[in-house]
């Protein structure tokens, strides 16, 4: 419990960052969205079958912690996802 808020990686932040970093680099903002949302490939296809957990470690080997399924972390992916289809419906 103590490293809850010391050196854990929330994923829920992540859709937040997306957003503000589309904000700023506009369309150039593609290649690392994309790239954010599908290094949670094998998370979604193997930990939490469809999901992604609470927490991961701050360092690599980068493991899920806390809860296997958290639903603001799943709901920020879609997010993300969301924002990367804009982007490609506009890149034209």
């Amino acid at each position: 419990d103590n490293s809850y808020h010391q050196g854990i990686v929330w994923p829920w932040l992540l859709g937040h960052f997306a957003k503000g970093y589309y904000n700023v680099h506009g369309k150039e903002s593609l290649p690392l969205l994309e790239n954010i949302y599908n290094g949670f490939n094998d998370e979604l296809k193997y930990y939490g079958v469809g999901s992604i957990a609470e927490i991961y470690n701050a360092e690599a080997p980068y493991a899920a912690k806390g809860t296997i399924s958290q639903g603001w972390s799943v709901s920020e992916l879609i997010r993300i996802k969301a924002l990367i289809i804009q982007l490609k419906n506009t890149r034209n």
